[in-house]
């Protein structure tokens, strides 16, 4: 369905030249836009501390820590490059805007004309995740770039015509950006089975040589070695070094922060033994504490905001300084005991969990649609798309000559797939073990923009299509 007679990521059309020019124009104002704003201006965050002590000494020391290497790495490449932190926010994004431009040969690469593909791609410089996170000295600016960057990648694998490994340096790109996307931030571990679902799925709907489930299946198989070789060999050497099989030492930190607002003391003789201790710690030291520290008392225990407020007290003030107590200072240590904490509690108060979970991917919902809609574009783009919706309708209508063009209904299909999957996926992670917070809301939105001006676009197209031109493919100005 407008696939065309050569490689269209490679190949020649006309007014490419220009739209890449276009967006390179977009991407300066979003830079000059952020730079007016006082936006690329350095700002500590409450993480960054643990950024910058991250060691790299040994590989006991890296491997065993709370953070993943890569972004620490980064920090300290760009303070030993220019003499300071100053110049991360711009760093921040200049990925960003290199993943942009990936995400742009992407699309042109599955048949969107190449002014169309500008239009959209460019619409990621308005995300709440750029805008709002960009000078914060910690990985949610460059760890969204590196999941717009593998959607891109994703869409390069899945539109190019050569069968199998014949697109090897494709292949080598996609490995290495989805690595890079869990090795910045782990919650951005989401990315690996987003890919090995998005890759198949998109190369069958676009019948580039799949066809029937052995294809879909051999295109599988491809896509799974490629992304979770390098993540099981990181594991293993995570296991071999420091005898622990993950990607990083710090998720017991989060669960903890839900199901240990299940503890109570009837939970405690349920506990395995070794738990116990740190159970009876963690209570006595809520008992302790002031009744203010803990907000909305009066709601019922599993109210979604009273769950939420509480997180961080729970983790900060009850459960590490009690597992502190119990193993010592070590972060490593203190992350096994509450994650098999929690763990426990979760599987002892299997309601509860349930019922944090359903109202957590409420309040994900309700938060990412509502974020975006209050974004300083982000609304007024909604409402737009639905103007010209309804134009559009009228007009077919009154006129039924007028049809959907198949490049642009391709692409909308294609970008739907892609963000239901990416913010399902990555919402769905977070919330196992955290509230969906806005910069976690924010992250998961990224595809939003692109889906709406891709929308945009097709109604606008409809709205112009002279009769002659029904159902015929947009080309290229």
């Amino acid at each position: 369905m407008g696939t065309r007679d050569h490689d269209p990521a490679l190949g020649r059309q006309p007014g490419r030249v220009a739209a890449w020019a276009g967006l390179l124009v977009m991407v300066a104002i979003g830079g000059a836009g952020l730079a007016v704003t006082g936006r690329l201006q350095a700002v500590p965050v409450n993480d960054t501390p643990s950024y910058q002590d991250f060691s790299f000494q040994t590989w006991q020391g890296s491997l065993d820590s709370i953070r993943t290497p890569l972004f620490p790495l980064l920090l300290k490449t760009v303070e030993a490059a220019t003499g300071s932190l100053a110049a991360m926010p711009t760093v921040h994004f200049l990925l960003f805007a290199a993943a942009v431009l990936v995400f742009h040969a992407g699309l042109l690469a599955n048949g969107c004309s190449s002014a169309r593909s500008a239009v959209i791609a460019g619409s990621l410089l308005i995300s709440n995740i750029l805008w709002g996170y960009v000078s914060t000295l910690a990985t949610d600016t460059v760890a969204a770039a590196a999941g717009v960057a593998v959607l891109g990648a994703i869409l390069l694998v899945a539109g190019t015509r050569q069968r199998g490994f014949s697109n090897w340096w494709l292949w080598l790109l996609l490995s290495i950006l989805v690595t890079v996307g869990w090795l910045l931030r782990p919650a951005n571990l989401f990315l690996v089975p987003l890919t090995m679902i998005a890759v198949p799925m998109l190369q069958v709907s676009n019948s580039l040589r799949l066809r029937g489930w052995r294809s879909a299946l051999r295109s599988f198989l491809i896509t799974s070695t490629v992304v979770c070789v390098p993540l099981l060999a990181y594991c293993g050497l995570r296991s071999n070094v420091v005898g622990k099989f993950g990607i990083v030492s710090f998720g017991g930190y989060n669960l903890i922060g839900v199901t240990g607002q299940f503890l109570d003391a009837e939970l405690v003789p349920q506990l395995p033994a070794d738990l116990q201790p740190l159970a009876n710690a963690a209570l006595a030291r809520k008992t302790a504490l002031p009744a203010d520290e803990f907000p909305l008392p009066h709601e019922p225990r599993l109210h979604y905001m009273r769950m939420e407020v509480g997180y961080d007290v729970y983790i900060w003030k009850l459960f590490v300084p009690a597992a502190q107590e119990v193993s010592g200072n070590n972060a490593a240590a203190v992350n096994t005991q509450l994650k098999q904490l929690g763990a426990a509690l979760a599987i002892l108060r299997p309601r509860d969990y349930v019922t944090w979970l359903l109202k957590a991917a409420r309040q994900a919902l309700f938060k990412l649609l509502g974020d975006f809609t209050l974004n300083y574009a982000g609304g007024p783009m909604m409402m737009g798309t639905a103007v010209l919706a309804i134009l559009a309708t009228l007009r077919k209508w009154s006129n039924p000559a007028v049809a959907a063009t198949p490049e642009g209904m391709k692409i909308i299909n294609i970008l739907f797939c892609l963000v239901a999957l990416y913010a399902g996926l990555s919402l769905l992670l977070v919330i196992l073990v955290c509230p969906p917070l806005g910069r976690m809301t924010d992250a998961a939105a990224i595809g939003l923009a692109p889906l709406v001006v891709a929308a945009f676009c097709e109604f606008t197209a409809q709205l112009l299509m002279r009769p002659s031109e029904e159902r015929r493919p947009v080309g290229d100005p």
